[in-house]
């Protein structure tokens, strides 16, 4: 029965399972804890909006942790290097090797299917929607494509690199939101961690990770031409897609930057249309 439920190897019912988990939760812990962890921060200098973004950041911070941890742990056990070369020797996998990554593939496939849902139909719509569609459809391919062509090596460092830049940036929100953000010196420090630990991760890596694919893995995988419409050929230009993506959000964050050390005051031109965050 649950072989009939697979598809490329991934069951979509435990998917559609952890889709409906993913919802509930964030419904009860919006409604039941972060709001009030808000209230208790903030005090009496409180408004809807600045409630609402407080309460995103921390489900954000909190589940990004949780699959980071998940995804770090997998990945410490593994026995080849996240060298250029290293991520493609023996390729392609054993099929028990690549069983390992199952439940980790079905858990994020679950989570992004949730989070496209969020955007599509329960958030305000803001300035930069149609990037966060095309980077949740990005992940969604990455994370179903990498599986269904045992590159599945691939999938998992880029989702540990790129969910360190999730927390930091959603720990950031938190201390931005709260009364803590009072505390100047924390705030500098959070910013600071944030700008180094995000284009680090989100630009650095994720370029290392798709130089690799582009100019070493040729050699262990034997590509077709290029523009040729084969999976890996399909998942080398959606990488190089996210790697855009990331440039593009690291520059705003930049930006963000500079005015914070000028002004103290953290504005976004992406989230607030140029209105200080909280206001």
């Amino acid at each position: 029965m649950m072989d009939s439920l697979e598809f490329i190897g991934l069951n979509y019912g435990i998917i559609f399972a952890w889709t409906i988990f993913f919802l509930i939760a964030r419904s009860f812990l919006y409604r039941f804890v972060f709001i009030h962890l808000f209230g208790l921060l903030k005090g009496k200098n409180q408004d809807k909006e600045t409630a609402e973004k407080f309460c995103k950041s921390c489900w954000h911070f909190l589940i990004y942790t949780f699959l980071w941890t998940y995804e770090f742990q997998l990945f410490m056990k593994q026995d080849w290097s996240i060298s250029l070369h290293g991520l493609w020797q023996g390729y392609p996998d054993s099929d028990e090797d690549k069983f390992n990554f199952k439940d980790l593939y079905q858990l994020q496939t679950g989570f992004y299917i949730h989070a496209s849902i969020v955007t599509l139909t329960l958030e305000a719509k803001r300035a930069d929607f149609g990037v966060i569609i095309l980077h949740h459809v990005a992940t969604l391919s990455l994370v179903i494509g990498s599986y269904a062509s045992n590159f599945h090596r691939i999938g998992l460092v880029v989702l540990v690199e790129q969910d360190v830049g999730d927390i930091l940036l959603y720990f950031s929100k938190i201390i931005h939101y709260s009364s803590l953000a009072r505390h100047i010196v924390l705030l500098i420090v959070t910013v600071s961690v944030l700008l180094v630990g995000f284009v680090g991760t989100r630009v650095v890596w994720l370029g290392f990770i798709v130089w690799s694919c582009w100019f070493v893995a040729p050699y262990y995988v034997g590509y077709g031409p290029v523009m040729t419409l084969s999976i890996e050929e399909f998942l080398r230009w959606t990488l190089l897609v996210l790697l855009i993506l990331q440039i593009f959000w690291s520059q705003k964050l930049i930006g963000v930057v500079f005015k914070f050390a000028s002004t103290k005051k953290i504005i976004d031109p992406i989230y607030d249309h140029g209105k200080e965050l909280g206001k």
